[in-house]
């Protein structure tokens, strides 16, 4: 965090709003938050999810299960494809949640949704037995849920090696989880995480280009090049609903907001770093040069051989040699 703290804060100059008014002499409208007052403030009513949506997170298990550790890397799934964020916690506003707190390896956690994994404990300790659940594919008979249960950690301690060592990983995690709708949208109800945008969703540029034309490549540009302290991200799910064109305006003259930042349809990219071993670059069996900030857990190749690459930085072309 340090590290970061050095950069340069962007000017508040490049809102949403600004890009918009930019870009298109389509009207402005301001989006709602994607949780209410009462939800945030409220804790939300235990409910029984739908198996299927258990079943979905088993295969891939989302930031609904996992959470988000500051500094991760997050890709989008389902609806969300093609997305690809780096998610961080920067101190800007005074706060005083549990999610303002160091809760997992002394840093900051953005929340997993606790009531699904406290469904996900209820369906691994005999529950989900109504006559449809058992008609899905997922379901079990009772006595061979603690197999699926193994299974289902060891997906999440793959991606999660931050917990990796955690005996009673689901419970963990539920203890670290909120109890908020499963739609929270990703570091979304506190200003201080933020949104590093390195990809956009397929569907969104889609939209995009609907509105933009052929100035959607300097909005998308705007918004990847956006620098310390990078997006709200409520900021994005604005630009996402109004270039979504048919979400509804309310009487409030707000329009309701997509769901394209919803938890649900994101997951944590491995990990497969070492951070033991120091910097370098590898290169890989087919030529193509990964440039890595730390050493691969496995190498790509035992190829060796003089390489010159070069580096498109913000501030011109840079050459490096080895």
């Amino acid at each position: 965090m340090a590290q970061l703290n050095q950069l340069k804060t962007t000017s508040d100059n490049m809102s949403i709003k600004k890009i918009w008014k930019s870009h298109t002499e389509l009207p402005f409208y301001e989006v709602r938050p994607t949780l209410t007052a009462d939800q945030i403030l409220g804790e939300e009513k235990e409910k029984q999810f739908e198996i299927r949506k258990l079943a979905l997170n088993f295969d891939t298990p989302s930031t609904n299960i996992t959470g988000i550790p500051n500094g991760r890397m997050i890709k989008g799934i389902g609806g969300a494809t093609g997305a690809l964020y780096k998610c961080w916690y920067i101190k800007l506003k005074e706060s005083d949640t549990e999610e303002d707190k160091s809760r997992v390896n002394n840093d900051l956690f953005y929340s997993p949704c606790g009531m699904m994994i406290g469904a996900f404990l209820d369906y691994f300790q005999g529950g989900y037995n109504k006559s449809q659940d058992k008609r899905h594919k997922f379901w079990k008979e009772a006595n061979c849920r603690e197999e699926q249960k193994m299974l289902f950690e060891s997906r999440i301690k793959k991606i999660m090696p931050e917990l990796r060592n955690e005996k009673s990983l689901l419970s963990k995690l539920e203890a670290l989880g909120d109890h908020l709708p499963n739609h929270r949208d990703i570091q979304g109800d506190n200003d201080n995480f933020r949104i590093q945008v390195i990809k956009l969703p397929n569907d969104m540029i889609a939209d995009m280009e609907m509105i933009f034309e052929e100035k959607t490549t300097d909005v998308v540009s705007e918004i990847v090049n956006r620098s310390y302290p990078y997006w709200k991200v409520h900021d994005l799910v604005t630009l996402a609903t109004l270039c979504k064109r048919t979400t509804a305006l309310g009487k409030d003259n707000k329009k309701a907001p997509v769901m394209t930042f919803r938890r649900g349809v994101y997951c944590l990219v491995e990990n497969n770093l070492d951070n033991s071993k120091q910097p370098h670059i590898e290169l890989n069996k087919d030529g193509n040069v990964y440039v890595v900030s730390k050493n691969l857990v496995e190498p790509l190749s035992d190829l060796k051989k003089h390489i010159t690459l070069y580096i498109k930085a913000r501030n011109g072309d840079a050459k490096w040699s080895s």
